[in-house]
C-alpha cells in the first residue's frame, strides 16, 4: 500500500499548531495518495505539507489579528491621552489651592498640546507649562478652558473632548466643586 510516511513527531511546530497540523497533514496524505516520503535515520523535520499547512495557519491567525490590534493601539492611545488631561486639570486644582494662585487649563492651537498656567489676579497669566497629547490623538474642543480659583473651585469649567484617529472621542468633564472624571 503507497501511503506517506508520517510518524507523529513532537517539532516546535506541532506543540504549537497541534491539531490543526495533524488535520491538515492527514488531509493531504489523502490528496498526495501514492507519494513516499522518506527520512534518514532519526532525522526530525517537517515535511512540505506539514510546512503549508503550518504557514497558512499563521498567515490566518495574523490577518485577523492585525485589525484587532490596530484598533485596541488607538484606543489605548485615546484612554492615555484622557488619562493624562485628567490628571493635569487634578493638578492645575491642586496647585491653585497649594500656591494660592488662580490656575487654568488652555487648549493651544495645534490641538494637539495644551497649557497649564498660574495667575495671582486672574487675568495676567504666567508660567506656562506645555503638555503634549500622545501621538494620534487631537483636542476637538477649540476654545476649551478650565478655570480654577485660588481655592481650588471651578471658575470656569469647559469639558475638553479628545479623539483618536479612529474618531471615538472622550470627554474630560470638571463640576464646579472640582472633580474631574472622564467619559
Amino acid at each position: 500500500m503507497n501511503t506517506i510516511d508520517c510518524k507523529v513527531r513532537r517539532s516546535e511546530t506541532e506543540r504549537v499548531f497541534g491539531f490543526a497540523v495533524r488535520a491538515l497533514a492527514r488531509a493531504g496524505e489523502r490528496a498526495v495518495g501514492a507519494v513516499r516520503t522518506h527520512r534518514l535515520g532519526s532525522q526530525a523535520g517537517l515535511s512540505v505539507v506539514e510546512l503549508v499547512a503550518g504557514l497558512t495557519l499563521v498567515s490566518i491567525i495574523a490577518g485577523t489579528a492585525v485589525p484587532t490590534i490596530s484598533r485596541w493601539y488607538g484606543q489605548n492611545e485615546l484612554l492615555r491621552g484622557a488619562d493624562a488631561v485628567k490628571m493635569d486639570v487634578s493638578r492645575a486644582r491642586m496647585k491653585a489651592v497649594s500656591m494660592n494662585r488662580y490656575t487654568r487649563i488652555r487648549i493651544l492651537s495645534s490641538k494637539t498640546a495644551y497649557a497649564l498656567e498660574t495667575s495671582t489676579d486672574g487675568n495676567t497669566w504666567i508660567g506656562t507649562t506645555t503638555i503634549n497629547l500622545p501621538p494620534g490623538v487631537t483636542i476637538n474642543t477649540t476654545t476649551a478652558e478650565v478655570r480654577f480659583d485660588r481655592r481650588g473651585f471651578t471658575a470656569r469649567n469647559d469639558s475638553i473632548t479628545i479623539a483618536n484617529a479612529q474618531n471615538k472621542m472622550l470627554t474630560v468633564v470638571t463640576s464646579a466643586t472640582g472633580r474631574v472624571r472622564v467619559q
